[in-house]
Formats: C-alpha cells, sequence, structure tokens
C-alpha cells in the first residue's frame, strides 16, 4: 500500500534544514517531491555567485558578507536538503511545479547589485543584520505555536479559508499542479512511501479544498508540520 506524506515547512525558518532533515530520516521515503521547478535549483546556485562577486565589488566587511551568504544558502533549503538526502539513499527526488518561471541571469545580476547597494544605502551593520534575522525567527516560532495549538481543529480550517482567501501567492492553481505531478507518481509507484516538501499553507486543511492536502485528501496522506 502506498504512503504518503505532505511536509509542511516555512520557507525561512532557521531551524528547517535540520528538521527537514530529521523528518526524512524517521520517515524513510523512497520517492521525495519537492515544492518549485528543477531550475530554480540551478538558478539559486548561480544567484548565489553572484551576490558573493558583488559583496566583494562592494567592499562589504566581511563578516557581513560571510553571513549574507549563509542566509542566501538557506533560501531554498527545502530542495538541497531533499536532493542531498536522494542521492545520499538512492531514492528519487522531483519537482512538482517545474513550469514555474524562473529568473533570467540578467534578472539575477541586477537583484544582487540592488541587494548588495541596499546594505550600503541603508547602514546595514552586522548587528542590525542579526537583529532582523531574530525578529523573523521569532514570529515564525510564534507562527508555529500557534498552528500547533490550532492543527486538527475547526479553528484551522476557519484560518486556512481565511489566509488562502486573502492570500497573492496564487494558491490554488499551483496546488493544481503539484495535484497533478503527485497523483502522477502515485499511479506508477505501488508499495511506495512518497513525501512531498512544500511551504505549510499547501498542507492546512482548506475546507474549500484548494490547496493540495484539500486536493488530495482521498489519498488518506499523513501531515507533518515542522514546528
Amino acid at each position: 500500500m502506498t504512503e504518503i506524506y505532505l511536509i509542511g515547512t516555512q520557507h525561512y525558518d532557521i531551524n528547517g534544514p535540520g528538521q527537514l532533515e530529521e523528518a526524512l530520516l524517521e520517515i524513510e521515503p523512497d520517492i521525495i517531491l519537492v515544492e518549485g521547478p528543477e531550475a530554480k535549483t540551478t538558478a539559486k546556485q548561480r544567484y548565489y555567485g553572484f551576490l558573493k562577486n558583488e559583496l566583494d565589488k562592494q567592499k562589504i566587511n566581511r563578516e557581513l558578507a560571510e553571513e549574507f551568504l549563509k542566509k542566501q544558502e538557506r533560501v531554498g533549503y527545502e530542495a538541497n536538503v531533499s536532493i542531498k538526502y536522494a542521492e545520499k539513499r538512492s531514492v528519487e527526488c522531483g519537482h512538482l511545479n517545474d513550469d514555474l518561471p524562473v529568473p533570467s541571469r540578467q534578472q539575477d545580476r541586477a537583484t544582487a547589485r540592488e541587494e548588495v547597494r541596499d546594505i550600503i544605502k541603508y547602514g546595514i551593520t552586522l548587528e542590525n543584520f542579526f537583529d532582523h534575522l531574530n525578529r523573523r525567527q521569532a514570529r515564525i516560532q510564534d507562527d508555529w505555536a500557534y498552528l500547533r495549538r490550532v492543527v486538527g481543529t475547526l479553528q484551522e480550517k476557519i484560518d486556512t479559508d481565511y489566509n488562502i482567501s486573502t492570500s497573492k501567492k496564487n494558491v490554488g492553481p499551483r496546488d493544481s499542479q503539484m495535484e497533478n505531478v503527485l497523483r502522477t507518481v502515485v499511479s506508477t509507484n505501488e508499495s511506495k512511501r512518497i513525501v512531498t516538501v512544500t511551504g505549510f499553507i499547501h498542507v492546512l486543511d482548506d475546507p474549500k479544498n484548494r490547496n493540495l492536502y484539500g486536493r488530495v485528501r482521498d489519498l488518506n496522506p499523513k501531515r507533518k508540520f515542522l514546528y
């Protein structure tokens, strides 16, 4: 019998990479499907190079530059952790949204230049950089604490309906694509343990079945949030 696990993440969670790795080790999937297009992984590496070059070019403080690069490395950690896990254990790792647009080289180069110029423009120091990270992480932890309390209750449905209805992240069409990929993989892989890794909004209990969980609840997936 095929087992399906939907893992919900927060994309900027500092603790996310370690928690995702632990979740994969616990589940031991045969197949991993990650939110986003495969090309985005390559584009992320390309952007990292542009950002590093621009930081060097503008002679940004070495420690601050290193922290900016560490932050960039964490962006899209879901794909990085999943790919490394799959390669190490020789399991399949695919993507749920291969047709999503990816920035061009020119756009990446311009964005990296703008990001570094903002460091200079706003006088960002190591201290206020860490302050920003800590405040964002505190908000993430608050979100997780609240979610832990409401998952499985009526309040989860109420909150999810509101959040999806007011979201500007194209929840719905994107989830339709993810559903199609997941159902195709399920139909051709009997008795496998299949894991999807997406932002947590796609895994919440939507009473109108617009997100991934709502669309595939007939497959009896198990949900796991990286609290």
